[in-house]
């Protein structure tokens, strides 16, 4: 995917399900969570590394990526207990 070139809705989601839209399954939302619950992962950082960079400046950005690696593991612990 070219992370700097935006795609339409329904083509993102023809590349990361790997289906047509028209023909979205379950297997194709299963694939489009597991890419969320990546990228999410790739996007957190260890407590140390949001402390710098809230002494940086980036209170907002630093709170908004530690909902983002809550909410994460909290998702993922729901699938892993359906």
């Amino acid at each position: 995917m070219t992370q700097n070139t935006p795609l339409s809705r329904e083509a993102l989601f023809e590349e990361i399900a790997g289906q047509n839209i028209d023909e979205a399954s379950s297997k194709g939302h299963d694939n489009v969570e597991d890419h969320f619950i990546n990228c999410a992962q790739e996007v957190t950082m260890t407590r140390s590394e949001l402390e710098e960079l809230s002494a940086a400046g980036f209170e907002k950005l630093s709170a908004n990526i530690m909902h983002l690696k809550n909410a994460s593991v909290a998702f993922d612990l729901s699938r892993e207990n359906l």
